[in-house]
């Protein structure tokens, strides 16, 4: 399973499909057809891990998938998921990661906020500045 690949549960609710998060409280969308209930599912987890982050809390760990359909982050906001969860993890400041970069922090600010683009090889630089590196899989659909 992907660290930020999230597991849901999918009723069927009279003419709806009800999608819940369990690792996140009170969380759920629903659907008019089984995929517009996914494509909902999707952007309510961008909008979930955003908020977590500009308010500087803590990512949950996801369960286990025990045969469910999982939820994956977007991979540009798994990146900055990653980078924010291990500043969280470490007390690493935004002041102290734009120290060892030699970035001013409001870059710091931007690369950490899901809603601002990045480039990749910015993500990667952070990654490394806290002694994570990017690795790549692809699965079948």
């Amino acid at each position: 399973m992907s660290a930020y690949g999230y597991p849901i549960d999918i009723q069927h609710e009279g003419p709806l499909f009800r999608v819940i998060f369990p690792d996140f409280d009170a969380t759920e969308t629903y659907g008019e057809s089984r995929e517009t209930a996914l494509d909902a599912a999707v952007d309510l987890l961008e909008t979930m891990i955003s908020a977590r982050i500009a308010e500087g809390l803590e990512l949950p760990v996801p369960s286990p998938a025990h045969r469910r359909h999982v939820v994956q982050l977007s991979p540009m906001t798994a990146l900055k998921a990653a980078i924010h969860q291990t500043m969280h993890t470490h007390d690493i400041s935004h002041a102290e990661l734009a120290r060892r970069l030699g970035w001013q922090e409001i870059q710091v600010d931007h690369l950490t906020d899901p809603r601002h683009p990045s480039r990749l090889d910015q993500l990667e630089s952070a990654l490394t500045a806290l002694g994570r590196r990017i690795v790549i899989t692809v699965s079948a659909a």
